[in-house]
């Protein structure tokens, strides 16, 4: 996968066109005078996602972006700009509807309402954007982790500390894929209304939040790479093993890094991917010792 960072140039790069348009919304809704709550509410996100930025900023100037490696940069910049084109794509809408609004926050909220499905359509917004502000806060605090534990010692307590890192990171990944999933339910069930629809305005409404919605599904996706680099980072600085890509369908069976360990975790470094067991294949990969694990699987 080409890493987005080289379009850019660098990761301040992809930060700060995203910064750009996070400010840009902002002031565009500061100047609609009495602004309707949801968009209210929805400034306050841009506002809390914009510090949550310059953080970021501030991490891709140091060293500590060195801990991530490139897919997980690559999904992080996927990320950011997934939530640029979703700021302005709402700027973009947003200027349309109050381009004839005589500051009169009912005249142009009402008709909107009407028209189109403005407010599903700002609440994916805003799921984006606690997303998009969810995973750099994580990505920032992992970074910072791996950064203070490789220039110290490892010892039990720094050890139960990458662990609770790695649950936290675990839980964040399975929220992620369960938001994933309702995303794709109700894509299909926009499906199955438009194929139902009998009017070419509701047709032309239903893609329009088909659209919306693929958009949240792809920064939810984006999001899932940049946490399960991160958990696989964490975990392997916690044991020294990191396995990635494992294919064991048909019934393969497969045993993958280290197993009986009789050295301690950590002092044995593996870095183990692509490895597949098909059609009830069996394979043990990555040291082993006595091994037996219930005669592995009982044959």
């Amino acid at each position: 996968m080409a890493d987005p960072f080289s379009a850019f140039a660098s990761a301040a790069g992809v930060t700060g066109l995203a910064m750009h348009s996070v400010k840009s919304l902002i002031y565009d809704i500061e100047g609609i005078k009495n602004a309707p709550d949801l968009i209210q509410a929805l400034k306050q996100d841009l506002v809390a996602l914009s510090h949550v930025l310059q953080a970021l900023e501030a991490g891709t100037e140091g060293p500590s972006l060195q801990h991530l490696n490139t897919e997980a940069k690559s999904a992080l910049a996927t990320t950011l700009d997934n939530c640029r084109r979703a700021c302005n794509k709402f700027q973009t809408k947003l200027e349309k509807w109050t381009r004839h609004s005589k500051n009169d926050k009912v005249q142009w909220w009402d008709r909107v309402r009407v028209g189109f499905f403005v407010e599903g359509d700002i609440e994916s917004l805003r799921k984006q954007l606690e997303q998009c502000k969810a995973t750099i806060s994580t990505a920032i605090g992992t970074m910072n982790l791996l950064m203070s534990v490789r220039s110290v010692k490892m010892t039990e307590e720094i050890k139960n500390t990458l662990l609770t890192r790695e649950a936290e990171i675990t839980h964040a990944m399975t929220s992620t894929n369960h938001e994933i999933a309702d995303v794709a339910t109700c894509i299909e069930q926009m499906g199955i209304s438009d194929h139902a629809a009998n009017s070419p305005q509701r047709a032309s409404d239903t893609a329009e939040v088909v659209e919306v919605l693929e958009a949240e599904r792809a920064s939810l996706q984006s999001a899932h790479v940049v946490l399960e680099n991160l958990l696989s980072e964490t975990r392997f600085l916690r044991t020294g093993q990191r396995v990635r890509d494992v294919d064991m369908s048909n019934g393969g069976q497969l045993l993958v890094g280290l197993f009986n360990a009789q050295g301690k975790p950590g002092q044995i470094q593996q870095d183990i991917s692509n490895i597949k067991a098909n059609t009830n294949g069996k394979g043990v990969v990555g040291i082993a010792e006595g091994l037996d694990i219930n005669a592995f699987f009982k044959q």
